[in-house]
């Protein structure tokens, strides 16, 4: 009875809202960037007009309301904006350098931010550990590449690629990012799909795509900044707002269920691995960054031939590399 629930629209608006602003992100930047500072003013129109944002615990003055446009603050203006102008404008070098600073600096105050919430029972106080390591080893990640000389953020044909979360890092922080939201909707877990549809989009999307990775920093703050903007203004439209959120009409028992505490558990470990392998960076250097090349990029004219070889053997060959015998 509940297939119906008007949150199902909601979720088709944040996709579409998602692939708005991954075409305007790579098309026209800028008109992203205006449309990303623009959402702010949902919370100056909040005021005037008494309005709540989704419930009665977000009315314009409470705790939440202002947790909330802090949240907006950190997300679309703190990130989403430097890294649409790194990609709307030429920079250079130093501007890249410091901008890369900056936004590494808002993901890790973006995970801080999450600590400030209410700590009650085991699943919730292991994510808030896992939340602290995650923190530390993008802190260590951080400083192992300066340490070698490496760029946390670098520019190659106007695309931003960041080098300071590693893979790794990357499923430590979507599990951790969505036992934090799930616990207050399970549908929030939907911006963790968005973020790693975004990634590989915008690795399918580049001429030479590294692995998925190096898209972290440009996609995460587009692909949240849109979500924040595209949920905070769906909160004041009747339709959503006066429905029975779907944590009331199906509860999902997140901190009193044994197989999200080995869930959160496990993640913890992942996230001592992380801060681990960040300070063995720091002694050995970061990684080089590679380049994923994919066969289907490769022009018609230049892809693999198959030849027949004596004695059953296969040569693989294509025009302009080393042919491969197997």
């Amino acid at each position: 009875k509940n297939l119906d629930h008007p949150y199902l629209l909601l979720f088709w608006t944040h996709v579409t809202a998602c692939g708005i602003g991954t075409i305007l992100s790579f098309k026209a930047p800028i008109t992203l960037m205006i449309v990303v500072a623009c959402s702010g003013l949902l919370w100056p129109i909040s005021a005037m007009f008494n309005l709540p944002i989704w419930d009665i615990h977000n009315t314009p003055g409470k705790g939440s309301w202002w947790m909330t446009f802090v949240k907006w603050l950190i997300v679309d203006i703190a990130a989403g904006q430097p890294v649409l102008y790194l990609r709307a404008f030429r920079t250079s070098n130093n501007v890249v350098r410091y901008l890369g600073i900056w936004i590494y600096i808002v993901l890790g105050m973006n995970i801080v931010w999450t600590m400030l919430y209410v700590v009650d029972g085991w699943i919730r106080a292991i994510n808030c550990a896992v939340g602290g390591f995650l923190t530390l080893s993008l802190v260590v990640n951080c400083i192992a590449l300066t340490m070698h000389n490496k760029p946390l953020l670098e520019m190659r044909k106007g695309t931003p690629y960041g080098r300071a979360t590693p893979f790794a890092w990357l499923l430590c922080y979507t599990f951790w990012n969505a036992m934090f939201v799930v616990d207050y909707s399970p549908g929030m877990t939907l911006q963790d799909i968005l973020f790693w549809a975004m990634m590989y989009i915008f690795q399918f999307l580049d001429e030479e795509p590294m692995t998925v990775e190096y898209y972290f920093a440009y996609a995460r703050p587009i692909q949240l900044a849109v979500y924040i903007a595209t949920g905070c203004w769906s909160g004041i439209i009747p339709y959503f707002a006066q429905t029975p959120s779907l944590a009331m009409c199906l509860p999902l028992p997140v901190n009193d269920h044994p197989y999200f505490l080995f869930l959160c558990q496990a993640n913890l470990l992942l996230s001592i691995y992380c801060t681990i392998r960040a300070c063995m960076a720091c002694i050995r250097g970061p990684p080089q960054m590679p380049q994923q090349r994919r066969l289907t990029m490769v022009p018609p004219d230049r892809r693999s031939t198959i030849q027949q070889r004596p004695a059953g053997s296969v040569e693989l060959s294509v025009s302009g590399f080393c042919p491969t015998t197997c």
